[in-house]
């Protein structure tokens, strides 16, 4: 195949080549004024040029790999600033390429803010490079719970009438302020479930789930001493008549039993346990979970590895694998094919390269067998698949590099001098050449958790608050991708930078719920209901900011920004079979179902665009610029990222030869018993998180030009 370049500075030289070629004619004098009748020369303009050497760089991320893993969310969206292992990040296009270190057990833990934690133990590994990919499940429910104020809480998952799972807390659970969140795990999608058991009976995991204290540092915190929680597992009679729990160890890679759990039947759909430290627990049963695996790329990649756990437990490996585990693996690369082409990504790429790091460790170097159709399938595909994946994500990088995708440049440059294909390893190389002396960037995220109130209402007026929450999460979340240039102006006299924020939402129906006639109005059960939800959505916010800088760093201040998405967002507040009739004394009478729903917010266009409003949020007196809410009839405020930039970074890296300067903002921050979000209640919480990275690809060359 030819190589597929765009060559920037040939563009350049050629384009400049043509103008003084024209300059030159005009200087000779064309047409009847010519001196001579000679034709002018037209040498043709110099090639292209091109440098396909590997950069330094490239090398040594090469060199330094342990692990390419991508992770990705539930729908195969990349997240970015995942941590793999004891130290890898993932990036924008959520893959790390790092030397990250496992457990003792071999165990790598994945772990994002917002969803539960994984562990996966690969099989093998390509080159000494171990691949895996992994969709991580979102967190359920939240509760915001506070030392200062705390009672006993309850925490539900699931329909509140009838919940998958509850944890019940006394008001001295915890020793300092903890955000706590409940999960219930998929057994046909938790890696962990493959893992062995501490027990010689035949047990398998069954309804795992998974419940994490995080402190105001985001730290995992457990129960202060002595203290314990009550959980409720509806297991619909898996779980037996004895029921048992197990926890997953990931230092050990097994799953203990938590003997002093003193797990009982509570009836013949739920079992009610005790724990004292949180993780991933699950109850064990007799009986497999589904053979029919769920539909997602990875799930043939777990059958394989259930079928080759089961060959080495029966302790029979002399007479080779069985017809069933090769059919497995046949199936797994087949499947590992067919997403790759359907999904050209960086999952399918790790996916492509774990399976054939698989049967390598099997000894199969050259994999062949024939799928159930009779034709024969073999590693040689999965090669092919790979070049394919690599040249689908590379050629829109190579048909028009930018500055900001230098880092994903960098990557596939890396995977493509691994895994081929030759062509665009080169032109890769070559892109890499001509951006490295152009691009100096600010990329990263800022991501904003509000978890909503365990109760709303007015604080201290008891009856007059809503609670408990009734369904649903407890929270939503949103992300602010930053993806900025900085570059010289055309004057050579200042320092500009643009770029653009994308903003994605994630805005579930948040349900509370208040008992009326708590309030002593009503005779008979009345209940409110207040609902907060609002539309997913993603949508770019384009930022255009003036900075001046020097060789010390920049000091930035917005100039302009326009978004072109907004979220609309609503409050629902219904009664549920009565309503009031006449003046005080209020007499309540059963009635139709009732309901009113308000927009709040319907042109709002994310917490980062809200940074450069004058008007924040319900406030319009002028104050400075940032994130603002109330905490009772205070102002507080977040800070913009311009805040975080204009501070002393975290991290800051003075790069090499085969290195870049880079400069790291890495840090929280929270807002406590906040109100107008969105209602005018109180009581809610902000976490800020952020993750913001300067790097100089010039390695400084751009501070020449602005002194």
């Amino acid at each position: 195949m030819a190589i597929r370049s765009i060559f920037m500075d040939g563009f350049y030289r050629v384009a400049f080549s043509i103008f003084l070629f024209g300059v030159i004619l005009l200087s000779a004098g064309c047409g009847g004024d010519s001196d001579t009748d000679e034709p002018p020369a037209t040498n043709p303009p110099p090639p292209p040029v091109t440098n396909t050497t590997e950069p330094d760089e490239v090398t040594k991320l090469i060199t330094d790999m342990s692990v390419m893993a991508s992770i990705t969310d539930a729908d195969g969206m990349p997240i970015r600033g995942a941590k793999v292992g004891n130290n890898g990040l993932t990036g924008s296009d959520g893959i790390v390429m790092a030397d990250t270190q496992p457990t003792a057990a071999g165990w790598y833990r994945v772990s994002a803010p917002g969803y539960a934690e994984e562990y996966l133990k690969p099989v093998g590994s390509y080159q000494g490079i171990t691949a895996f990919s992994t969709r991580l499940t979102p967190v359920d429910t939240l509760l915001d719970w506070k030392l200062a104020t705390a009672t006993p809480v309850t925490l539900t998952v699931g329909d509140p009438a009838a919940p998958e799972l509850s944890i019940n807390l006394g008001a001295s659970a915890f020793s300092s302020d903890v955000t706590l969140s409940a999960t219930v795990l998929d057994p046909l999608k938790t890696h962990t479930t493959l893992a062995a058991l501490d027990t010689t009976d035949p047990l398998y995991i069954t309804h795992p789930f998974e419940i994490r204290a995080l402190d105001t540092n985001g730290e995992d915190l457990q129960l202060a001493s002595s203290e314990t929680a009550t959980v409720s597992i509806m297991e619909n009679g898996d779980m037996g008549a004895t029921p048992r729990l197990f926890w997953f160890n990931p230092d050990t890679g097994i799953w203990e039993e938590e003997l002093t759990a003193g797990c009982a039947r509570s009836d013949n759909t739920h079992v009610q346990c005790t724990l004292s430290h949180f993780s991933q627990h699950g109850g064990a049963s007799s009986t497999p979970p589904s053979s029919s695996p769920p539909n997602d790329p990875g799930s043939a990649q777990r059958e394989s590895q259930q079928e080759l756990n089961e060959w080495g437990e029966s302790g029979d490996t002399s007479g080779g694998m069985p017809e069933s585990l090769l059919d497995a693996l046949t199936n797994e690369l087949i499947a590992a094919i067919t997403w790759a082409e359907a999904h050209p990504s960086e999952e399918a790429k790790t996916l492509l390269v774990n399976t054939i790091a698989r049967l390598q460790a099997l000894g199969y170097d050259d994999y062949n067998h024939q799928d159930g159709n009779g034709v024969v399938r073999g590693t040689s595909e999965l090669y092919d698949a790979i070049e394919a994946v690599i040249t689908a994500l590379a050629n829109p990088h190579i048909n028009n590099p930018q500055c900001i995708n230098f880092e994903k440049i960098m990557n596939l440059a890396a995977q493509a001098s691994i895994f081929g294909p030759e062509d665009i390893k080169e032109s890769l190389f070559t892109v890499f050449h001509q951006l490295v002396e152009q691009c100096n960037v600010i990329q990263g995220r800022i991501e904003y958790s509000i978890v909503l109130a365990s109760d709303i209402g007015w604080p201290g007026y008891g009856v007059y608050s809503a609670q408990p929450r009734e369904s649903g999460a407890s929270y939503w979340t949103e992300y602010n991708d930053i993806s900025l240039s900085i570059h010289v102006n055309d004057a050579g006299d200042a320092v500009e930078v643009d770029g653009s924020v994308t903003v994605e939402t994630d805005f579930p129906r948040v349900v509370y719920r208040q008992e009326v006639n708590n309030m002593g109005y009503c005779s008979f059960d009345t209940f409110e209901r207040y609902s907060y939800w609002g539309e997913p959505n993603k949508g770019a916010v384009e930022v255009t900011v003036h900075a001046q800088g020097d060789n010390a760093g920049l000091q930035y201040s917005n100039e302009t920004l326009g978004a072109t998405s907004s979220i609309s967002m609503q409050y629902e507040y219904f009664e549920v079979g009565w309503e009031f009739q006449g003046s005080l004394p209020l007499v309540c009478i059963t009635a139709d179902d009732a309901s009113a729903v308000i927009g709040y917010w319907e042109n709002y266009q994310g917490q980062l665009m809200e940074q450069y409003k004058e008007q924040q949020y319900l406030e319009s007196s002028g104050e400075e610029l940032g994130q603002v809410f109330y905490h009772w009839s205070t102002l507080e405020q977040l800070p913009t990222v311009w805040n975080i930039l204009n501070e002393a970074p975290d991290v800051t890296r003075a790069g090499g030869p085969d290195s870049f300067p880079t400069r790291i903002w890495r840090g929280s921050e929270t807002l406590f018993d906040i109100g107008n979000i969105p209602s005018g209640e109180y009581g809610h919480k902000i976490i800020m998180r952020y993750d913001i990275q300067h790097i100089d690809y010039t390695k400084g060359g751009w501070v020449k030009f602005h002194q």
